[in-house]
């Protein structure tokens, strides 16, 4: 009750300043909002004319502060009757735990938002001494391009009085030329004359020789065609041999391993009777062993409880009393 009573009077001093200094009147969000619900703007005239009261920014100024001022307060009167509400009903104040944690969110985007605006105003600063410089630089290279624009319009005036007498000189030389090439290509021509009519000899000769190797090859090819066919008759004679003596030695393969698996059924018998031997031996051996071990073990024995009957006097080992008259008389040579 009496952080209700507490906050009920923090409420109340509230709505009194609520009431001073003709704050307007602000209708408080108690929703998170991202950065860009809260700080975006979507067109240009946004930043220069104040979106609720259509004038210019610069003019609105003192009445952006105080209703900066009235949101605050209007926001923490909202926080505090919710508050108040779930004391009053659930004894609980999640409801503040929550809002506190939206705003503990939201200030840290403020934060990162105001660091990176930080840094994008370095980066600007940074890019306008860049474009100055290049802006420099630009003029300076303008002013040499001008320069040299200058020196090559001059150069080029020159270049076309020497072209013109230039290209004078060169259709003269190029006609006298002409003249020259008329005459060469004449004497070419009738050299090519010369040349297609020996070609046409050449060509003669080479047909004749053409003819000759073509016979030439026909008879070779003849030639082949009856060694082939004797070495498809002989190809085939061989083939037929050998078939001939794959079917015997598969008979006598056949043959060799049936006397293989005799051989190998005899081997096993006779193994088997080996490792029974084997068998028959060893478990003999450990029979004679284990009755070597039987007479030792009984030898010890006898010899032990021998010794124990001659230590202790028992059996045939025990030692013979005396009468009691002998006993007398040693007892009084004991006194003398």
């Amino acid at each position: 009750m009496g952080i209700i009573a507490v906050l009920q009077d923090a409420v109340n001093k509230l709505q009194i300043l609520s009431y001073t200094y003709q704050k307007p009147y602000v209708k408080p969000e108690l929703v998170y909002k991202s950065l860009k619900e809260r700080f975006g703007v979507k067109h240009e005239s946004e930043v220069l004319i104040d979106r609720e009261t259509d004038q210019p920014i610069e003019t609105v100024e003192n009445t952006m502060k105080l209703r900066k001022l009235q949101l605050d307060r209007s926001f923490l009167e909202e926080v505090l009757i919710q508050t108040i509400e779930e004391l009053q009903t659930d004894g609980t104040f999640f409801i503040l735990a929550r809002i506190v944690l939206q705003e503990m969110v939201m200030n840290a985007e403020e934060k990162l938002l105001i660091e990176e605006e930080k840094k994008n105003r370095e980066a600007v600063q940074h890019l306008r001494k860049q474009v100055l410089g290049l802006k420099k630089k630009m003029m300076e290279d303008l002013d040499e391009c001008e320069g040299n624009i200058a020196k090559l319009r001059d150069k080029m005036q020159d270049f076309m009085f020497r072209a013109s007498a230039e290209t004078k000189f060169i259709e003269k030389w190029e006609f006298s030329r002409m003249e020259q090439n008329d005459m060469a290509l004449s004497k070419k021509e009738n050299d090519l004359h010369k040349a297609l009519t020996n070609n046409q000899i050449g060509i003669d000769i080479e047909i004749r020789v053409h003819n000759e190797i073509e016979a030439f090859l026909k008879a070779a090819e003849e030639k082949l065609t009856n060694d082939i066919e004797a070495w498809s008759i002989k190809y085939e004679e061989d083939v037929t041999h050998l078939d001939d003596m794959i079917i015997v030695l598969n008979d006598k393969k056949q043959k060799q391993l049936e006397e293989l698996e005799t051989i190998m059924d005899l081997y096993n018998a006779r193994q088997v009777e080996i490792q029974e031997f084997l068998e028959y031996k060893e478990a003999k051996r450990l029979k004679e062993e284990e009755e070597e071990l039987r007479i030792k073990m009984a030898i010890r024995i006898q010899a032990w409880w021998r010794g124990t009957m001659v230590r202790r006097g028992l059996g045939p080992y025990r030692k013979k009393k005396k009468d009691k008259k002998g006993s007398a008389k040693k007892g009084k040579k004991k006194k003398k």
